[in-house]
């Protein structure tokens, strides 16, 4: 015959403080007590099993003999001892020996995401079959939905809990991990979560100061350069930015590059390009062309 679970008669869960189960205690034993229910044979026997439980766990010393050795205990709850199946002792000694020193968590797997600039910018969905080993050593093909969050930057991890490979021994499962990879954009950067461009002025533009359209995920937008602004000067433009988590727009960040007379030829050139470059991405982006 099954000897029933003392947690179970008295309703509680294994991880219950000692408070929360003498108050279920209470509560039962008024239910069912005798006097409550005269002439009931079936409230009686509940009733003693519920002072039989509330003898065990109600009692901290008890209650941890119990939970490390359930009806099998070595001693009785009382003073007198009892009969061990020393087969049944050796099992509880191995399985506790197992989940403390053999227990390991599985392995974790990785997979690479390639996002475009503008799912980076504005987030998106990914689907991928992730083949892992199963406990019983089969290999299981297992989908799964990908949610990369928006304004993520090049060089992130994210990581799943539980989606790795199968732990040994009843450990856990390892973690899945997804290594986020952004496509180049002719204009637009991130550096982490942070967006950047990078504008292209003339020495006399840099020392004078000057007005000029920019680019920004929110359309062409008109940028102020300061005078005296120095080449690698990094200003931020509030709000022209990615959307964060809360909804709101980050900054949008400007570094500064400025030509000097003392560029060799093809320093020169590279400069010229990249302004003509970034002059065309504002017209076309004015137009519509551009994404």
């Amino acid at each position: 015959m099954r000897q029933v679970d003392y947690y179970e008669v008295l309703e509680v869960r294994r991880t219950d403080d000692h408070l929360t189960i003498k108050r279920s205690y209470r509560r039962l034993a008024r239910r069912f007590h005798p006097d409550q229910n005269p002439d009931n044979p079936q409230a009686e026997e509940r009733f003693k099993r519920i002072v039989e439980a509330w003898d065990v766990i109600g009692d901290a010393e008890r209650r941890k003999h119990y939970d490390r050795w359930g009806h099998q205990a070595p001693f009785q709850y009382g003073n007198a001892p009892v009969v061990v199946d020393p087969v049944d002792l050796l099992k509880t000694a191995a399985q506790q020996f197992r989940a403390r020193f053999l227990r390991r968590k599985g392995k974790d797997l990785s997979i690479d995401v390639t996002l475009s600039f503008k799912e980076a910018l504005l987030g998106s969905t990914r689907i991928f079959e992730i083949p892992r080993l199963g406990p019983t050593g089969q290999i299981e093909r297992r989908r799964f939905e990908v949610q990369i969050p928006r304004g993520i930057g090049a060089g992130r991890v994210l990581r799943w809990k539980g989606f790795g490979a199968p732990g040994a021994h009843g450990g856990e499962y390892g973690n899945l991990l997804v290594h986020v990879h952004v496509e180049p954009h002719p204009i637009f950067r991130f550096v982490r979560e942070r967006l950047f461009i990078d504008v292209y002025l003339t020495a006399d533009e840099a020392r004078e100061g000057c007005v000029f359209d920019i680019p920004s995920p929110w359309g062409v937008r008109t940028f102020s350069v300061p005078p005296r602004t120095r080449a690698g000067a990094v200003i931020e433009c509030p709000h022209l930015g990615g959307l964060n988590a809360r909804d709101l727009r980050d900054p949008l960040w400007v570094e500064v590059h400025v030509a000097s007379p003392e560029m060799p030829a093809q320093t020169a050139h590279a400069f010229a390009t990249a302004r003509a470059r970034f002059a065309i991405y504002v017209d076309e982006l004015r137009s519509g062309q551009s994404a």
